[in-house]
């Protein structure tokens, strides 16, 4: 199963954050403040949980645990790539290109 993430968005009317799913927009804060962002992984991460959820229920594999392992590394290494994707204070371009089209 494939499973596509809703996209960090900006909404241009407020200049907030959003992310959208099934047709209903969560507002995560200030466009591309860090805490909009963190807000962001914490929402897909837990998407992606309720996502393994239904698929366990669904399904008749013997574990669910593919979609929290591989959370858990987005997660991960988005954490550390905050660490190294800096310069003189601010995000470089690679760390907005990680997280763009997500």
């Amino acid at each position: 199963m494939t499973v596509r993430l809703p996209k960090y968005q900006l909404h241009k009317a407020s200049g907030q954050a959003r992310v959208r799913f099934k047709g209903r927009d969560i507002y995560l804060g200030k466009y591309r403040s860090p805490e909009s962002e963190q807000r962001y992984l914490q929402v897909i991460a837990d998407w992606l949980k309720n996502q393994d959820r239904v698929t366990r229920q669904d399904s008749v594999r013997p574990t669910g645990t593919t979609n929290r392992v591989i959370t858990e590394l987005i997660l991960d290494y988005l954490t550390f790539a905050k660490t190294i994707y800096v310069k003189d204070g601010e995000k470089t371009g690679e760390m907005y290109g990680l997280t763009a089209g997500v």
